[in-house]
Order: C-alpha cells, then sequence, then structure tokens
C-alpha cells in the first residue's frame, strides 16, 4: 500500500495531530493532511486524544506527539493511522497513534504495528503505537446504553 506522508512542522511541546478539525461534523471536510495542530501538556495527551477518539469521531485520525519525536516520525504515524482507519469498519471510533511509546500507564491497552517504509530505495521498520478506544465509552456503545436506560425507565 503506498501512502502519503504529510509535512509537520516542528513543534515546541507536547501535541495532538488531528486529520479533521473536531469542530465541524461533515468528515467530507479535510484531505489527506493534518489540519489541527494542539499544543497540550504531557499530562493531558492521553486524555485528550481519547476524548475526540469517542466525541468527535469525525477527527479520523489521532496522533499522539511527544516532545522529542521527530515531525517526520510523527507523520509516519498518522499516515499509518490513515492507512490503518481506511481498513476498518465505517463509523467505528478514529485510531489514535504514537511513535513512541505514548507517555500513559502500563496497563493502558495498546498495540504494536510494524511498519515496512520504503523510502528513496531504502527500506526501514519501525513500531507505531496504537491506543485501544475504551469499548464503554465509544460512542456507539453509549448511544446504545442510553436507549436501553431510557427504555428501562
Amino acid at each position: 500500500m503506498t501512502v502519503d506522508v504529510p509535512v509537520l512542522p516542528r513543534l515546541e511541546g507536547d501535541g495532538v495531530v488531528l486529520a479533521r478539525s473536531p469542530w465541524t461534523k461533515d468528515r467530507d471536510e479535510g484531505g489527506p493532511k493534518p489540519i489541527a495542530l494542539l499544543w497540550l501538556h504531557r499530562s493531558y495527551l492521553i486524555r485528550f486524544a481519547l476524548h475526540f477518539a469517542t466525541e468527535c469521531p469525525q477527527v479520523e485520525t489521532i496522533v499522539i506527539w511527544p516532545l522529542g519525536v521527530a515531525p517526520e516520525l510523527s507523520a509516519a504515524a498518522f499516515a499509518v493511522g490513515r492507512a490503518l482507519g481506511a481498513r476498518r469498519p465505517v463509523g467505528g471510533p478514529p485510531l489514535v497513534t504514537c511513535r513512541v511509546r505514548p507517555p500513559m500507564r502500563r496497563t493502558r491497552p495498546a498495540v504494536q504495528d510494524k511498519v515496512t517504509a520504503d523510502v528513496n530505495d531504502l527500506t526501514y521498520e519501525l513500531i507505531v503505537w496504537e491506543l485501544a478506544v475504551p469499548a464503554a465509552v465509544q460512542p456507539a456503545v453509549g448511544t446504545a446504553r442510553s436507549e436501553a436506560t431510557q427504555a428501562a425507565a
């Protein structure tokens, strides 16, 4: 599979990259490039990424970008997130990825995706971390629970 890797500016702190604006409801707005970079304190990175994944599914791809990770590597995590998301069922939560082990507790579920990239006739192998969005807070599950609660009342 061939993917485009966006060019990202260098960050002066921790941040989150979003494929689409969380303030729009139109999933067709945007394109292959990230349109939102949010600078956050490290203690909020995971919390905000999971909030966007559960409350704003229109963002589609979310990359956690800790300080010190090169822009090219976070861009690769963005491209991997887009490629993996394109193969997932429509309506699911956005993918949350990070090029390095995300700054989170060790008990939070995450998967390491091994990626092989061919760039200018050179082959690179890298790991991109994918955070599991908790099923209990995914929008579809929350809606179903709300409807079941209302029906029981």
